[in-house]
């Protein structure tokens, strides 16, 4: 089992989260700008990350909800709606207007990061993953939206082709997810949405051959339909609550965690509860047994087993270190 985290993409010219911060704070949106203010009043300036935007949208989008209807506290879960009225200065914000933020928010997202990739090389990834593949069947979960993963080699993903012609895309089979994924020879989830989702005139996530089409298709987002990109908080339950494929690539993301005892884990700085949650039972299952290799990964995240071969030169590993890395996980 492999993940992998923003650092491990960073050295094909992935935008860091501070460099998508960066590039969210400097948005002329006057929504954006205005969450940016009140952000940084309430943290200072280097005190929040572009998810927390995304995040206060969605609290203020909610907040709005519950104004207009207080029932809706019934779906929406709190109680708030007991005291908008203490709140007037959130009067200027209309809800129809912050969904449509929210949405282009997250389409900004996928073009920054394909606009950032779209020209790479996905060829030390392809090195990487071919070294292990060699020994190994391989799952691999990605954190990342760009491409580069899905570049380096080809993959079972659980998406099959359903239109073709001018726009090429796949629809999420979860039938044959649940039979393949697991133990298939090369198997990948995008744990939290790629630049390769979007919409083909239903409300269910499809993948694009093309991340531009892809992108395109979040013009005309359904209003109901789930992100193609999990960002913000409370990732967990937009993950369980958009099932296809997310949910499917959570419960495969756990199920490998607690039944893989040979993992990788890349670039990652142990920012998300959801997937943090998984590393300590990884560690209390499989115990002795387990062999464990991070790769510039932040502690106290680092300790991922108690049998560990920590590299901390970066990733992806120079072809003495794979050797290294293929040597150790096969003690197992």
């Amino acid at each position: 089992m492999v993940l992998l985290g923003a650092g491990s993409t960073i050295h094909a010219n992935a935008p860091s989260s501070a460099e998508v911060t960066a590039h969210i704070v400097g948005l002329k949106n006057r929504v954006v700008k205005a969450l940016v203010k009140g952000l940084s009043d309430q943290r200072g300036v280097d005190g929040f990350n572009f998810e927390y935007v995304l995040y206060a949208l969605e609290e203020l989008d909610a907040y709005i909800l519950r104004k207009r209807y207080p029932k809706s506290s019934d779906v929406l879960g709190g109680v708030l709606s007991a005291f908008t009225e203490l709140l007037p200065e959130f009067q200027i914000f209309e809800r129809k207007s912050l969904l449509m933020h929210r949405l282009a928010f997250v389409k900004e997202l996928a073009s920054l990061f394909w606009s950032r990739t779209k020209a790479s090389s996905a060829a030390a990834l392809t090195t990487f993953f071919n070294g292990l593949s060699s020994r190994f069947d391989l799952m691999v979960f990605t954190l990342n939206y760009d491409n580069l993963v899905d570049e380096a080699c080809c993959w079972f993903d659980g998406f099959t082709l359903a239109g073709s012609g001018s726009k090429t895309y796949w629809s999420f089979d979860a039938r044959r997810f649940r039979r393949d994924f697991i133990g298939g020879q090369r198997s990948l989830a995008h744990l939290h949405g790629s630049v390769h989702f979007g919409f083909a005139g239903g409300d269910q996530i499809v993948k694009f051959e093309r991340p531009d089409d892809a992108i395109a298709s979040l013009a005309s987002w359904p209003v109901n339909a789930p992100s193609p990109l999990i960002s913000g908080f409370k990732k967990e339950a937009k993950l369980v609550r958009d099932p296809t494929p997310f949910g499917y690539y959570y419960q495969a993301f756990v199920d490998a965690m607690l039944d893989t005892p040979r993992f990788v884990m890349a670039g990652y700085s142990g920012n998300d509860p959801h997937v943090t949650t998984w590393l300590f039972e990884f560690t209390r299952v499989h115990g002795s047994s387990s062999r464990a290799v991070t790769i510039d990964v932040v502690a106290p995240y680092a300790k991922a087993g108690p049998t560990l071969l920590p590299l901390t030169e970066g990733f992806p590993p120079n072809a003495s270190d794979l050797d290294r890395v293929i040597e150790y996980l096969d003690e197992v």
